[in-house]
């Protein structure tokens, strides 16, 4: 007796006599981290015997999510005054992944007449 699961299938090989757990779809950290079930395995006799095994699945994650920022666009408004090597604006973001390595930030200048120097 083994549970319903829409991400596995239990197949028995009666000649091997062996069970096998056999993955149906794919798996998505993100949504499920794990899966916890036990299965109950019962011999034939007229008082049947039974056994039972605990089974814990850990889903490992992996670089499938694009970072997110918390803004589509960000302005800044600075007087002409500003100091050199001033912190003008602070960019967050964040990853909907587990366990990866951290976010890189890359700068890309469409056009500098548009944007400015970003040097």
């Amino acid at each position: 007796m083994w549970p319903v699961l829409p991400e596995f299938e239990m197949v028995w090989n009666v000649t091997a006599c062996k069970l096998y757990l056999v993955l149906k779809k794919e798996l998505d950290r993100e949504v499920e981290p794990n899966y916890k079930f036990s299965i109950i395995a019962r011999d034939g006799g007229d008082e049947p015997n039974t056994g039972s095994l605990g089974v814990i699945i850990n889903v490992q994650d992996v670089n499938d999510n694009d970072p997110l920022f918390e803004e589509s666009v960000y302005f800044a408004i600075i007087p002409e005054s500003t100091k050199i090597s001033s912190q003008i604006i602070q960019f967050r973001n964040s990853r909907r992944d587990v366990n990866l390595i951290a976010n890189s930030f890359d700068k890309e200048v469409e056009s500098t007449a548009d944007i400015g120097n970003l040097a």
